[in-house]
């Protein structure tokens, strides 16, 4: 399904969007996780970013994700550097941000999904292409988003499993790549 927005890499590591200008689309992975905690390392490597670019996690227990981004509940960082959730059409933002991200920059989204706690780090492109090994991030924000996320459960609204779900990325921009190194 991916390769109907874009192009894929024979590793399905990078992804170029060639379709859909305007238009969001939503590249995921191929394995749904359930509990525990999972890291992953995003990049925008080349391309215009757009603010509605981004690098979250979905709950979801089926793939591929809604192409209706208004039936998915996911949290995630926009290219301004705030950590947001999407509640199927509302969108929240929360008070924990990150640097605007840039191009080059690479994502470390870390999902507690046991805990409920999100992490996002930014990490700068480093000489070789990749985050520096030595460093330390150029900024991090964690976002408990369990009690959240549980509210809304409780306020009759469509339930949604938090202990489950797949990384996502959006990209609005035809010529953006994104690369996924985790």
């Amino acid at each position: 399904e991916t390769r109907d927005m874009g192009t894929v890499t024979p590793d399905f590591r990078s992804f170029t969007k060639v379709g859909f200008e305007g238009r969001l689309s939503v590249v995921s992975e191929r394995e749904v996780h359930h509990g525990g905690v999972h890291r992953y390392l995003v990049q925008f490597s080349s391309g215009e970013l757009s603010v509605a670019d981004g690098v979250g996690f979905v709950f979801s227990s089926r793939l591929p994700c809604s192409k209706n981004i208004q039936r998915i509940v996911s949290i995630f960082v926009n290219q301004r550097g705030r950590i947001c959730m999407r509640i199927f059409a509302d969108i929240v933002r929360a008070s924990a941000c990150v640097k605007p991200l840039e191009l080059g920059d690479w994502v470390e989204l870390t999902m507690d999904l046991d805990e409920h706690v999100a992490s996002f780090s930014i990490w700068p492109r480093g000489a070789a292409g990749w985050p520096s090994t030595g460093g330390h991030p150029t900024s991090t924000a964690v976002f408990p988003y369990g009690q959240r996320l549980s509210k809304v459960n409780q306020a009759g609204h469509k339930s949604a499993k938090l202990n489950v779900g797949h990384l996502a990325c959006v990209v609005k921009n035809v010529g953006v790549t994104i690369t996924v190194a985790s």
